[in-house]
Formats: structure tokens, sequence, C-alpha cells
């Protein structure tokens, strides 16, 4: 290939690590995102990068590595990559301090904490902005959308919490957001958000 072949290098490795990326994201899609093939892309990404979070491709890398390690029940290193990119999130990244919370709440809740849990997602939900979905999803090598993502978990913490009426509401929003946004990412989390 066309990396293979291209002198060591900082360049090099940027292209290398846009391919992988890539790469993962349609292997995600088509297997889960619990892939052993994207997860191989993202650790050799992770191998390529600099060890600064303020390093784009190490950023989008880390953050696409989250959903691997919580669908394989991983929570404890989900929650590492967590923490390590909230310190980062200062300056034009502060905006992905909503997403930060969702994941923290994600986390909560997979750990059975639906109090603390709810409260993130409700956090996450109130003061995520349009400008920033935009773009997280640029960096984000994923097949499934965070916001919807953030709604369908709001539903399940509403749920729990006996409350229908929020349920259908957030799982409202979900449907909106997939019917909003392009192929694969709005079919893949609509798909998830029903089942």
């Amino acid at each position: 290939s066309r990396a293979e072949r291209a002198p060591s290098g900082g360049e090099r490795d940027r292209y290398e690590i846009a391919l992988r990326l890539g790469r993962a994201f349609l292997a995600q899609a088509a297997e889960g995102v619990a892939s052993q093939n994207a997860a191989a892309d993202f650790e050799r990404c992770l191998a390529l990068c600099s060890s600064d979070l303020a390093d784009d491709d190490l950023f989008s890398t880390v953050m696409s590595l989250y959903p691997y390690y919580t669908m394989r029940a991983d929570l404890d290193r989900a929650e590492r990559l967590v923490e390590s990119v909230r310190a980062q999130l200062t300056g034009p990244r502060e905006c992905f301090l909503p997403i930060n919370e969702f994941g923290l709440g994600m986390l909560a809740w997979y750990r059975g904490e639906f109090g603390y849990a709810r409260e993130k997602l409700e956090v996450a939900a109130a003061t995520l902005t349009e400008a920033c979905t935009h773009d997280l999803e640029a960096m984000l090598f994923m097949p499934n959308d965070a916001t919807a993502g953030l709604y369908t978990h709001a539903a399940l913490a509403r749920y729990i919490d006996g409350d229908l009426a929020g349920v259908a509401a957030e799982l409202n929003r979900a449907e909106q957001r997939c019917a909003e946004i392009p192929f694969p990412k709005g079919v893949f989390r609509d798909r998830k958000s029903v089942v």
C-alpha cells in the first residue's frame, strides 16, 4: 500500500493512522463496536501517535476506543480513557465536556449506579450543542452517533426510574436525531435504539 511504501516518519504515520481509523470504522459498522479487527487498528494507531492528547490523531483514537472497551465490559479501562480525555477538554475542545459527562454517565449506569448515571446523562443532554456535535462527529471513527446514543441511554435511565413518558420523549429525540444524519450512522444507531 501507499503507507507501506512511504518513507518512515510523521507524514507516513499520519497517513497510516487515517487509513486505520477509516478501516476500524468500517469494521465496527460490519462487526459491531466490539470488533477485534477495529481494536487492532485502534491499538496500532495508539502506537503510531504521540503521547500528547492535544494531538488530533491520538484524541480521535482514544475517543473511538471507548465503545470497544465498554462493550467488552472493561469498564475500568474505559473510565481511564474518559478521565484522560477530560483533562484535555480545554480551549476549543471544552465543548466536548457534555460527551465526557455522557461517557461517565454510561459507565455509572453499567455499574448499577443509576442515580449518578441519570445526573450525568441529564447534564450532558442539557449542555450538548449542535456545533459540538458536528465537531465531535468529525473526530470520532465509530459507526454510531454519540448524540443519539446519549438520548438512548437517557431513556434507559428514565426507564429505571419508572418515568415512561420520559422514556418515550428520549427515544423520540433519538429517532429524530437518527433521521437527520446520513448512512451508516443514522441507520446503525436507530436499529440499536429500537432493539
